[in-house]
């Protein structure tokens, strides 16, 4: 019974701990000029960050009647003037005209600031996420990771509930390596937009 209970204690500990969403946010508010850069998020991620009122406008136009963490309890508990408010979005991935471009394009569509994509592994991801990875990584310039796992070995999130088509490593010795709980993200700086979207192509 020993092993068990170590085990359980880690875990509650790592639950006391900031979760990788909430390193992220940390990472936004010691980074991000609020006035001059977008952060774009992958869907359906929400930071606990302040958005503003065209970022909380947006989510409700692409997505209404749906409560999405941190937007929603934005709305619910309403503005906070003494904390900066930043421009998030999501990305555009429900928008059919950007989701047919090449992935280089898309990336350079965005016109820069910065993407906190999240990691998806197993066989149920879509392909076009994937692109989006991908083109975050050739157009895009990686400035950090926050991984649940002190060595990650591979790009998987740690939480209370995992990806069941991937090849998860053992949950107990995996728990007790751990540094955090949450999803394994990718942080880009995004290029500028070009000038001739076609060269991107």
């Amino acid at each position: 019974m020993t092993f068990p209970c170590v085990v359980a204690v880690r875990f509650a500990q790592l639950r006391t701990w900031p979760s990788t969403y909430e390193e992220a946010a940390a990472w936004v508010l010691e980074t991000v000029d609020p006035e001059e850069d977008v952060v774009y998020l992958s869907l359906p991620m929400t930071l606990p960050v302040r958005s503003d009122a065209a970022s909380l406008e947006a989510e409700e136009a692409g997505f209404p009647e749906r409560g999405l963490g941190w937007y929603s309890y934005q709305r619910k508990v309403g503005e906070s003037p003494s904390a900066p408010a930043y421009r998030t979005r999501w990305l555009p991935l429900h928008d059919p005209d950007l989701r047919r471009r090449a992935r280089k394009e898309f990336v350079h569509s965005l016109g820069g600031g910065y993407c906190i994509n999240e990691v998806f592994t197993g066989r149920s991801v879509d392909p076009q996420v994937e692109d989006v990875r991908i083109g975050l990584q050739q157009e895009g310039k990686l400035l950090v990771r926050f991984a649940p796992d002190l060595s990650p070995i591979a790009s998987l999130p740690l939480d209370y509930q995992e990806v069941a088509d991937a090849l998860v490593p053992n949950r107990a010795p995996r728990l007790l390596r751990a540094r955090a709980l949450g999803p394994y993200l990718e942080v880009f700086r995004l290029p500028e937009p070009r000038a001739n979207p076609a060269e991107s192509r």
